[in-house]
């Protein structure tokens, strides 16, 4: 690992993450099927960020923890 990742935010950056190891570990998932995951993330978190917010300032805690939920809801 050793690297530190604020997606999509700062504050709530434990969210994706979690859900990403945790499926990964509960599935047996390759990295290879983990670094596409965090590229459909990607692409998900761009959707939002054009239509909404992410930001906790712009939108509270909720819009923060919300669209780290559904960066995290693809991955099944």
């Amino acid at each position: 690992m050793g690297k530190i990742i604020a997606a999509p935010t700062a504050g709530s950056c434990g969210i994706l993450l979690a859900a990403l190891l945790s499926v990964r570990e509960e599935l047996g998932l390759s990295e290879d099927r983990t670094t596409m995951a965090l590229f459909v993330s990607a692409g998900i978190g761009l959707v939002i960020a054009q239509r909404a917010c992410v930001s906790g300032a712009q939108g509270s805690c909720q819009a923060e923890c919300g669209s780290a939920a559904a960066h995290g809801n693809f991955i099944k």
